[in-house]
């Protein structure tokens, strides 16, 4: 079921340094997660000790002793901070997690490495197991990096100075480490010292792999919008050459130094074409010569709340992979060094950041899906080095559903990511402004959650153009700037397949403004107002209709004017139109469009990493600025699928969605900041009619009220219905084995598609009376009808097609004929 399992662990677990403590934690951790250890092919285990000082330190003396990451706060905060400065914030007055913790020696980690390994073989699995290298001043003192060699502290993440860069040169040292007995040289690099310490400390302590945190080797500043190439207001495309040989300088020097190394990475919060517009991170050649596992998805839900990052993100960074096919999914349950566990508090006990994430898939060249095969869990252990069996006994569930449901088909929109064009690119503002608007319309509802490269889609696009019939191809405008892109899109789109392309038209190629229906018009920019209908339903103050459009943070001017295209909303001024979203005909196919408007207005002078502001106010009213990322969801209703939200505030949040497919069956998944805001939602097969729900029909459409974590799980959809209430109810199997039964509850006129799951052969419907008891007691009683089962091919397989179906109808399918 699982390739791997990795169990993260800090040294905060041990409460002393005795063998008997290591064995009795070491123990506790593999028989907590038993159920995860049993179905995996292999086990692995992350040490956070310290913060990857405990290995430049390293001088190959078991004796000697290391600071290790015993604080709660910012370790290393009152290197940054005044006292005065840091008073009342928890997180800038560090303080121990209990008062006897001390240094710990390099023998007790040669110890603990060996226990690991022995309690592992207990439950027959072998065991690899991971040092970390975080680049920041969080976990541990660090006389090392704030210290001695203060140099290699560039970035101004969390404070100025504060993170390690990877282009870091050492000033020379004349102090003995492991791989430099001599000292360090002036000038040599920290990929040369990292690479050689960690290949001596993992040898000597017996470790197998490196971890690398917090976007190490993914840019010089990976917790901000801004980078070598991007410092919050301007973009400097002439310095991506140098920015990238800067960091291709650190992995060949860290590759040369410890030729075997493996490496495993955290990567930043950001998609990848952020992390190569901002910083010219070489993702194409790490993944070519198959360097690093991909990274993990961010932990950013559970920090910010924002879980459109989150799933963009990771879909950004499993769009191509490096040949060991590792697709890793981690869950944020405990924080080791904050007071915080996540689980229990952020997370308030909902798998709402599991579900969603996890419906994340990536389409192969031949069509095929994959989903994550790795989990990893931060961590085992809580901030007090506590292990509370309630976290392992709640989560581990989740866990096992979420893979058993792994998605097998792509979702209904399919995001065609430019691995290899953005790394080429040379106008990084346009990227950056798609990759932002792209993650804004996740968060703000556009339930997008399958990728495939550009590679991959041009073979499979030739290959097998009807095997798009299931979906939706999603195209940043940077598909349209490569003439062999193009063309594939054009092939598609008049072979009879939808498609929605989102960004600015500026530099695509010929022909393709004639395929949007759409031409190029003046260039403008400054404040705009819109014409167009409000893709949400608000019941209070109207959706603000203006934005102010900056060309660096946008992509460029606005010069998209309509020439043939069903114009879905306008951007006006003096006059003058531009198209934000607009829907053409094709050949038999039809193309959507929507003008890419990035949410964010200047950077953050009070910040030290140039974090983005997001522009909420206009003219100091307070509300909202115009909502254009909602547009892809304008768009792709007129493609048959609707979502739509009903606020009673423009300024609520809501429902973020994704939608799957597992077995056949359509899973919702999502969470909902705020559950009074409720969703419209019909698809082609008609409104969606999860298990175990009641849908309200209104106007064709299903009114869903959605608790915090979404998890809806769908055969049925309804049609052909305008009114009343639906009531879906499992019941009792039969007799038969491998069968299952579904009452259809409050009909009237309606049509309904099942799709049963696959290998089942029977499939009956039995309609009956709905009398004065609600719910599934009526089905118990009342006269019974056979229902005719039509089967309809449709874009998503064949499903069971019944027609004018009133009251209650008893769906039973299995794999032999139920009794």
């Amino acid at each position: 079921m699982l390739r791997n399992v990795t169990l993260e662990l800090s040294a905060k677990a041990f409460m002393d340094d005795t063998e008997a403590e290591l064995r009795a934690v070491c123990r506790k951790m593999f028989h907590q997660w038993e159920r995860l250890v049993r179905v995996s092919d292999r086990v692995s285990v992350l040490l956070w000790l310290a913060d990857g000082s405990e290995i430049l330190e390293y001088a190959g003396n078991p004796e000697d002793r290391f600071e290790w990451a015993c604080w709660h706060g910012i370790a290393n905060a009152p290197c940054f901070v005044t006292p005065a400065a840091a008073k009342g914030n928890v997180n800038l007055t560090p303080r121990k997690y209990r008062p006897d913790a001390a240094p710990r020696t390099y023998q007790w980690i040669g110890q603990l490495t060996r226990v690991i390994r022995e309690c592992g073989l207990e439950y027959g699995k072998e065991v690899r197991i991971g040092a970390t290298f975080d680049n920041g001043p969080e976990f541990s003192l660090s006389d090392f990096k704030y210290g001695r060699h203060r140099e290699i502290a560039k970035a101004d993440s969390l404070f100025k100075k504060s993170f390690v860069t990877c282009n870091a040169v050492l000033n020379a040292d004349t102090r003995a480490y492991a791989a430099f007995p001599e000292g360090i040289p002036a000038g040599t690099s920290l990929g040369t010292f990292l690479g050689a310490q960690f290949r001596r400390f993992a040898a000597d302590l017996d470790f197998d792999y490196l971890w690398l945190s917090n976007g190490m080797g993914f840019g010089l500043e990976t917790w901000g919008y801004s980078g070598a190439l991007f410092d919050g207001h301007r973009f400097y495309p002439e310095r991506k050459k140098e920015a990238e040989s800067e960091l291709l300088w650190f992995w060949r020097d860290l590759l040369d130094a410890d030729p075997g190394i493996r490496i495993e990475t955290r990567g930043s919060n950001f998609t990848a074409g952020i992390e190569m517009s901002t910083d010219a991170a070489p993702l194409p050649w790490l993944y070519r010569h198959n360097v690093i596992t991909v990274p993990v998805n961010s932990p950013s839900s559970a920090i910010y709340f924002n879980t459109g990052l989150s799933v963009a993100a990771w879909m950004s960074h499993i769009a191509e992979l490096p040949a060991n096919g590792d697709i890793p999914f981690r869950y944020y349950i405990h924080d080791p060094w904050f007071l915080n566990s996540p689980w229990l508090d952020r997370y308030g006990r909902e798998p709402w950041d599991l579900y969603s994430v996890m419906a994340v898939s990536r389409v192969t060249s031949g069509g095929g899906i994959e989903a994550a095969n790795r989990a990893a869990f931060l961590s085992c252990d809580d901030s007090f080095g506590q292990m509370p069996d309630q976290v392992p006994d709640e989560v581990i569930p989740h866990i096992l559903e979420a893979f058993r449901t792994r998605a097998d088909a792509p979702g209904p929109l399919l995001w065609v990511f430019p691995f290899e064009e953005y790394s080429a690119s040379d106008t990084p503002e346009q990227t950056f402004c798609e990759e932002c608007f792209l993650v804004d319309a996740l968060q703000s509802g556009f339930p997008l959650n399958t990728v495939i490269s550009t590679g991959n889609f041009q073979k499979l696009a030739a290959a097998s153009p009807e095997w798009f019939r299931q979906t939706a191809c999603v195209f940043p405008a940077e598909c349209l700037r490569s003439e062999e892109n193009f063309r594939a899109v054009r092939s598609l789109v008049e072979a009879g397949n939808d498609a929605i392309v989102y960004g600015t038209l500026s530099g695509v190629r010929p022909g393709a403004l004639h395929l949007l229906g759409l031409a190029a018009g003046e260039p403008l920019a400054g404040e705009f107002g819109v014409r167009g209908e409000a893709v949400d339903l608000c019941g209070g103050d109207a959706f603000r209709n203006t934005f102010e459009l900056l060309p660096t943070l946008h992509g460029g001017p606005l010069l998209e004017t309509a020439a043939g295209a069903k114009v879905l909303a306008a951007a006006e001024r003096g006059g003058e139109s531009r198209v934000l979203a607009s829907l053409h005909s094709a050949g038999r196919g039809r193309i959507g469009f929507v003008r890419a408007l990035s949410p964010y207005l200047e950077a953050d002078p009070a910040a030290h990493n140039s974090t983005l502001r997001q522009s909420r106010r206009m003219k100091g009213d307070g509300r909202e600025n115009y909502p254009a990322e909602r547009l892809m969801r304008a768009v792709w209703a007129e493609l048959g699928w609707t979502f739509r939200a009903c606020v009673s505030d423009p300024g609520q949040p809501v429902p973020r969605l994704t939608v799957s497919r597992s077995d056949r069956a359509f899973y919702f998944s999502g969470y909902t900041p705020d559950t009074t805001v409720s969703m419209k939602i019909s698809t082609p097969l008609g409104v969606p009619l999860p298990v175990e729900r009641e849908i309200r029909i209104e106007d064709g459409a299903g009114v869903f009220h959605m608790e915090k974590t979404v998890r809806f799980h769908c055969r049925a959809f309804l049609s052909g219905q305008n009114g009343g209430v639906v009531s879906t109810k499992t019941l009792y199997r039969t007799r038969a084995r491998d069968c299952g039964r579904l009452d259809i509850i409050g009909l009237h006129g309606a049509e309904l598609r099942f799709f049963p799951p696959s290998g089942c052969v029977v499939v009956s419907a039995v309609r009956r009376e709905l009398g004065g008891i609600y719910g599934p007691v009526a089905s118990a009683s009342g006269s019974k009808e056979q229902v005719p089962v039509e089967i309809e091919e449709t874009p998503f397989g064949p499903c069971c097609l019944m027609r004018n179906l009133d009251g209650i109808v008893n769906i039973t399918w299995g794999k032999e004929k139920a009794e």
